[in-house]
């Protein structure tokens, strides 16, 4: 990690990437786009998706309620390795029913809600936009919108740090990109990358880049120029396994735009079965992995073939590796003094019960 911490404005994109997309890919873009990936994959990880569970949808582990992302910080010996002061915003991709109901709309709205009123008048896919502006003042955890609660925690962090170099990095996949997409563009256009009290190394306001993986079509062509308008503190990286649907949805037909850079890979992984699931973060992780354009698929960073079955059935069978085993401990199963068994999934508290204990 030691060329990351020296090289991470060139790998953060402050030059487009330049020279760094061509394949065969720099080794350092691989584990640096790989290391922000496993970040997001670490919300699917934590998400409990048992139904049957009285905490369906929350983190299966404390202390935080994280339901559909997650904002941290590196520690001092992460700052060291990244050579920066790095705040981290992770989105995850869709889970429950009422996500894919927002995912399906193809319906553009108004975004002055968040980017004010611009030349540009940009529009933004509706479920998206809902999903990251939507709040719940009749919900026990979610009483402001997810755009509130992070904004929130990094204005704190930006101001925590202001003397200090500093980034701001927003990832996400999938669903998770698209909220990514407008939150990073978010933070710039209304100065949350800069510190309310200014520092010595800050006070221009920090670099925000985005790392998109499985991205669908966030806005249109206004959405476009005014995120294009923003260059001067914001990147944005897309990368795309080249026959993901996701990334083709919804149709450009519908006045649908890009942003950002492109970066696409092809998974010709000897490793792999063939099958129609082009979509997963793990798949994708692997593609960046050993992706060498028209060279043969060669692992470089050497990532654990075994975590391609985490939540899916991608490796070959020679591996031996099971399919979809990641699971909790029996199901989140626990046995009881009196000796019979009951599901104890984490439910975390509410926020005000958890004020009230003295938790922040």
């Amino acid at each position: 990690m030691g060329s990351i911490a020296a090289n991470w404005k060139k790998l953060s994109g402050e030059d487009e990437w330049a020279g760094l997309l061509e394949p065969p890919l720099d080794a350092d873009l691989r584990r640096y786009l790989i290391h922000y990936a496993e970040r997001a994959q670490a919300l699917y990880d934590a998400f409990n998706d048992d139904k049957l569970s009285t905490a369906y949808g929350f983190s299966r582990y404390p202390p935080e309620s994280a339901w559909i992302g997650y904002v941290a910080v590196s520690t001092e010996k992460g700052t060291w390795r990244l050579g920066r002061r790095d705040i981290l915003v992770c989105w995850r991709g869709t889970k429950t029913r009422a996500e894919w109901f927002q995912d399906a709309s193809s319906a553009m709205v108004p975004a002055s809600e968040v980017f004010g009123s611009t030349a540009h008048d940009p529009m933004v896919h509706q479920g998206f936009f809902s999903v990251y502006t939507h709040n719940s003042p009749d919900s026990t955890y979610n009483k402001t919108s997810a755009r509130q609660q992070v904004l929130a925690e990094v204005r704190r962090l930006v101001d925590k740090y202001r003397d200090e170099e500093t980034s701001i990095t927003v990832v996400g996949h999938s669903l998770g990109a698209a909220l990514a997409t407008l939150n990073a563009a978010d933070i710039v256009t209304n100065h949350y990358h800069k510190p309310t009290h200014t520092g010595p190394t800050t006070s221009g306001g920090c670099m925000v880049t985005a790392f998109v993986y499985g991205c669908p079509l966030t806005g249109d062509q206004g959405f476009h120029d005014m995120f294009t308008g923003l260059s001067h503190h914001l990147r944005l990286l897309r990368i795309r396994n080249f026959p993901d649907p996701v990334t083709t949805y919804p149709p450009e037909f519908f006045g649908f735009v890009h942003v950002g850079k492109e970066l696409v890979i092809y998974i010709k992984s000897p490793y792999i079965k063939p099958g129609p699931n082009h979509h997963s973060l793990e798949l994708y992780m692997h593609g960046l992995d050993g992706y060498n354009g028209v060279r043969p698929f060669e692992l470089v960073v050497r990532r654990d073939l075994a975590l391609v079955n985490k939540g899916e059935d991608h490796l070959k069978d020679e591996f031996k590796v099971p399919l979809n085993w990641w699971t909790e401990k029996n199901k989140a199963m626990r046995q009881l003094g009196d000796g019979s068994w009951a599901m104890a999934d984490y439910m975390p508290p509410p926020p005000a019960a958890a004020e009230d204990d003295g938790e922040s």
